[in-house]
């Protein structure tokens, strides 16, 4: 018998597939089964028995099985890794949606071509005032965003196409009602169906357009004012460190502004300037969050500077500003107005002193004269004319009467103790007489203070004149203080009562304390505190519901030129 190769092959190999039935190579019914539960059944063991020579086509055949078995696992593995791919992608595309749906930022997308609007999120609605059935499917040219199709072109789609995006486009946005928005936007290229569109995502900024055009005006006005200021303006940081300074001081100092900046004060030569006083100032502001005020001169000027602290949003000083002013002129017309004043009221003390003397020595002599006429005429008289006698005792009343008014008012006028006893003297002789014709008793502590200067002792009882007017005005109480002593090289004169107070008077306010400044006391405390600025001294007043306090405090060596006392003469 004759062997052929299908003999062979029938005899050579045996499977065994997880208990299936053993059948031959040659049995296309057993290969079809084989090669079913193969790819079924996760482990497959196989084994060859060498039965004849021909092992070379046993072998070629196991190769194809196995090459068609690797083929099966790569097309498995891919479609795994599609299905991976293909999850992913829809996961990447619900994200996408849901943070274009949500963001809170405007967003639109729209075809590139034509500019159709494909899709828009709530906030692109709200802020275009638009419903969806209005945007999706119109262009930007129907709803008039764009003017026309070129400016489209070349604000957006040649940047697009150019660079693949465009960053922080500023540009108008015309809503449904026709007001225009500012929009800062930025845009990416997207594709959707095989189709390009562009996704715009975009802020609205008109606000802060409008708050900036404000900043921007105001910072014009700010430069204009500061620029063409006749005032030295500058600020400096926490160093002290210029970081502006305005072109006004380059008249006064012949000195170009630039090269103060990044410079301390005291880094720079300034002749006759006292940059440390200035820069210790500084320190002041800083350290006390106040405003600090120093005036110096440069020659024959005269200049105030304010130093001013600015503030960080936390409270803390972060730089300060300078302005410095020329007061020359202002300096001048106060000492002429203050040299003015002393010569008036010298010239009223003077015509006092004058009237009182005259009153005195002529009136009051003459009434005297009268008085006692009257008197010898009323003892020539016909004893039996009772009317005649009358008319005389009633007019020698009236001559008395007129006499001690007269006498008054001379000694109110100029009192000759001011001059010839002293302040001390002076004061009692007065207090005794006001609270004669007042009712008002007045506690009067004075120490013995010796002979005083005759300016500050006239100023010191014309304080004390006017302080007891307003008293018996305003206080409603019938007693107050008087308390004059010295202490070291000043005079000190206090008046007080527990009154209402000039703040709480029915026709004088509303029963608020008051300093001095808002109490309407006529010219004569007003007058009394330009008298002792000159002398070098300060007049303070305290007014409210539980009383009034005159405070006065006169240096008694303070430079001025004070007049010698009349009775040392």
């Amino acid at each position: 018998m004759r062997c052929t190769p299908s003999h062979l092959v029938r005899s050579i190999l045996v499977f065994v597939v997880a208990g299936v039935t053993p059948c031959t190579i040659g049995d296309r019914r057993g290969v079809a089964f084989i090669t079913t539960s193969a790819l079924q059944t996760p482990t497959l063991s196989f084994w060859f028995v060498q039965l004849s020579p021909y092992k070379w086509y046993a072998i070629a055949l196991l190769a194809l099985f196995a090459l068609q078995t690797i083929l099966i696992a790569k097309l498995l593995l891919e479609r795994k890794r599609h299905w991976h791919v293909s999850t992913r992608l829809n996961e990447s595309e619900e994200r996408f949606s849901k943070a274009f749906r949500g963001n809170p930022q405007p967003m639109s997308i729209t075809t590139i071509d034509g500019g159709r609007y494909v899709d828009v999120n709530a906030s692109f609605l709200i802020m275009s005032g638009y419903t969806r059935q209005e945007i999706i499917d119109h262009t930007s040219i129907e709803l008039q965003i764009f003017k026309t199709e070129e400016e489209r072109h070349k604000l957006l789609v040649e940047p697009l196409l150019t660079t693949g995006s465009v960053r922080n486009l500023e540009m108008a946005f015309r809503t449904k009602g026709g007001d225009f928005k500012t929009l800062l936007s930025s845009a990416e290229l997207l594709e959707l169906a095989e189709q390009k569109c562009i996704l715009v995502a975009s802020s609205d900024i008109s606000d802060r357009k409008i708050l900036e055009e404000d900043l921007r005006l105001s910072e014009r006005e700010f430069s204009t004012l500061v620029q063409n200021s006749p005032d030295i303006i500058s600020r400096l940081d926490q160093d002290l460190r210029f970081i502006y300074i305005s072109p006004a001081l380059d008249k006064l100092t012949d000195i170009p502004p630039e090269k103060f900046i990044g410079k301390r004060p005291s880094e720079m030569s300034l002749p006759s300037y006292d940059f440390k006083s200035f820069e210790a100032a500084c320190h002041e502001s800083i350290n006390t969050k106040t405003s600090v005020h120093r005036v110096f001169s440069k020659g024959i000027k005269a200049y105030s500077t304010r130093i001013i602290p600015e503030f960080s949003p936390e409270g803390a000083v972060e730089s300060l500003m300078t302005i410095c002013e020329d007061v020359t002129d202002r300096v001048r017309t106060e000492k002429e107005l203050t040299d003015l004043t002393v010569r008036l009221f010298t010239i009223q003390d003077d015509e006092r002193r004058r009237i009182a003397r005259e009153l005195h020595d002529g009136t009051a002599q003459n009434l005297f004269a009268i008085s006692v006429d009257l008197a010898k005429l009323g003892t020539l008289a016909n004893h039996d004319n009772d009317e005649c006698h009358s008319l005389i005792g009633e007019s020698q009343s009236l001559v008395e009467q007129s006499l001690q008014e007269i006498r008054t008012l001379s000694y109110l006028l100029h009192p000759p103790l001011l001059d010839q006893a002293g302040l001390v003297s002076a004061l009692q002789w007065y207090v005794q007489g006001f609270t004669k014709r007042s009712g008002i008793y007045i506690d009067l502590f004075a120490q013995p203070i010796g002979r005083l200067p005759s300016d500050i002792e006239m100023a010191l009882f014309r304080v004390v004149q006017e302080g007891l007017t307003n008293v018996r005005r305003h206080s409603g109480r019938e007693i107050a203080k008087i308390r004059l002593e010295r202490r070291a090289e000043t005079i000190v004169l206090e008046i007080s009562d527990e009154g209402i107070g000039f703040g709480t008077d029915s026709k004088n306010g509303n029963g608020n304390g008051h300093s001095d400044s808002s109490i309407g006391m006529g010219v004569g405390i007003p007058g009394m505190r330009q008298r002792l600025r000159q002398l070098g001294g300060k007049l303070e007043i305290n007014s409210s519901e539980l009383g009034t306090n005159i405070s006065v405090v006169v240096p008694l060596t303070n430079g001025a030129n004070h007049g010698t006392n009349p009775s040392r003469r």
